[in-house]
């Protein structure tokens, strides 16, 4: 007997020295291993606001502050019905520009979303949602298409008032969703926890029209956002791969190896194709087309921990702004809309070098690691190895927007107040050419919702408080 329980020990040490190698990755890059859990789209303003609501002049004054231009186009939701009936709060922003008309979307606690456009961003809609969403909605040139907790999927024409009449199609899902939803104009496109597929719903017979993989393609979880463009689906597979497949049938088109990826890839139009900005593992940063032709590969030297934030403009040159464990980094890349297609000229260039740049230099790096940057003008403070890993927080950045001169970026910090380790949203500018970071930083705390947009026609910060007002913040011209 005791001879049996012997081998009944060693056996599970055994089963949990395997398990330990397993979850600790034998030494290969961390993955994200959470396939039995939901993909979950929580924004922290979900929760029920414990600040002293203030005044609109309160507000104002803190982003007049802000060397940005102050925009008439403000909102106070607070007296609508929906908001003061519900005493319901902001809880989050979606904004997208099509065809030059800017749209933004601003949600609710009590699942009801307003539609603004234009310039002066008029109310066009309301509609109260089926359920709480499970993720960011995703937009197309005809729909908005939101997948809520209920594990539904429903489809409204962007142009028109919705109701139940303008609702086109209601799907209920039969799978568990692991990553955000795409769509495009056949149909929505969602990863499922089932079987590690990818799943393709017709929208208007309201069908499973395909699922990926199919036998013999490998197997992985898919927790990122796909992207959708016309009958393309693209997307990160945690097998190692980039996939293009068919959006009508679901057959492969393509694969990218790229190792690992720990933030989504970046997608940025180039004349009649899209670009593809692909951050690997590997430390390498990859520009593609559709095609899957590498215009452009960058070595980083860290692995690459943001996804790429990619300046939207007409000009040659542009800027690609990115993160790794202990620099944010800037580099340039060449684009001609005159010659469209032709690796020649999509490529990496150097400030003083316009005919290419020495391999592994970026424009500039900023320091997150050894030099921590504080708001109010304090000297940058040295740390030991030991405190570094207490200071992710700080080194949390956000790319908002690029204006001709300057990088505008928001930081999270962890700073002392009273006696007490406060969090704190500071918006920082950095210039484009040298990489200098302004030492002031621009308090933005009280704002619990901050969103850039950094499109061509539309390069805004839009700022929202849990009293319902909405505050957008423009660059100057200049």
């Amino acid at each position: 007997m005791s001879k049996m329980k012997l081998i009944a020990g060693i056996s599970a040490l055994f089963f949990v020295s395997c398990m330990m190698l397993v979850f600790t990755g034998c030494g290969e890059p961390p993955v994200s291993l959470l396939i039995e859990n939901k993909y979950h789209y929580e924004p922290e303003t979900y929760a029920k606001p414990d600040h002293t609501p203030r005044e609109f002049e309160e507000y104002e004054k803190i982003l007049k502050s802000i060397p940005l231009d102050f925009s008439e186009v403000n909102h106070n939701f607070s007296d609508m019905d929906t908001v003061r009936n519900h005493k319901a709060w902001i809880v989050d922003l979606f904004h997208q520009v099509i065809k030059g008309k800017r749209e933004l979307y601003v949600l609710f606690n009590n699942h009801h979303v307003l539609r603004l456009t234009g310039s002066q961003l008029v109310l066009e809609w309301t509609v109260e949602l089926e359920g709480r969403p499970s993720s960011p909605p995703a937009i197309t040139d005809n729909d908005i298409v939101w997948l809520t907790d209920t594990n539904v999927i429903t489809w409204y024409f962007r142009d028109r008032q919705p109701n139940q009449n303008q609702m086109r199609y209601t799907k209920v899902l039969s799978v568990t969703p692991a990553s955000p939803i795409a769509a495009n104009e056949s149909g929505a496109y969602l990863s499922a926890s089932e079987h590690f597929r990818m799943f393709g719903y017709d929208e208007r017979h309201k069908l499973e029209k395909w699922y990926w993989p199919t036998a013999g393609i490998g197997i992985g979880t898919i927790t990122m956002t796909p992207f959708a463009d016309h009958d393309r689906l693209y997307f990160y597979n945690n097998n190692g791969n980039v996939y293009c497949i068919s959006s009508d049938d679901g057959s492969k088109k393509w694969e990218f190896d790229v190792t690992h990826m720990n933030a989504n890839f970046a997608v940025k139009d180039a004349g009649n194709d899209k670009l593809f900005f692909i951050p690997s593992w590997s430390t390498k940063l990859f520009c593609m087309n559709t095609a899957r032709e590498i215009y452009w590969s960058f070595h980083a030297q860290e692995p690459i921990v943001s996804t790429p934030f990619v300046e939207d403009s007409v000009d040659n040159e542009h800027y690609v702004i990115f993160q790794t464990p202990r620099y944010l980094n800037c580099i340039k890349y060449y684009y001609s809309a005159d010659v469209k297609g032709s690796k020649g000229w999509i490529r990496l260039v150097d400030a003083d070098n316009p005919e290419g740049r020495k391999a592994n230099e970026p424009v500039w790096q900023i320091p997150l690691v050894a030099d921590v940057y504080l708001p109010g003008g304090k000297e940058a403070t040295k740390y030991t190895d030991d405190e570094i890993l207490k200071l992710e927080y700080r080194r949390k950045f956000k790319s908002l927007l690029i204006g001709k001169k300057y990088l505008y970026v928001l930081q999270y910090v962890q700073m002392e107040d009273d006696g007490k380790m406060v969090d704190k949203k500071f918006i920082r500018r950095i210039e484009l050419e040298t990489g200098e970071m302004e030492k002031e930083g621009y308090d933005v705390t009280k704002f619990p919702i901050i969103v850039g947009s950094n499109n061509e026609d539309d390069r805004s910060i839009y700022f929202a408080t849990s009293e319902g007002y909405l505050f957008v913040m423009s660059i100057p011209p200049n």
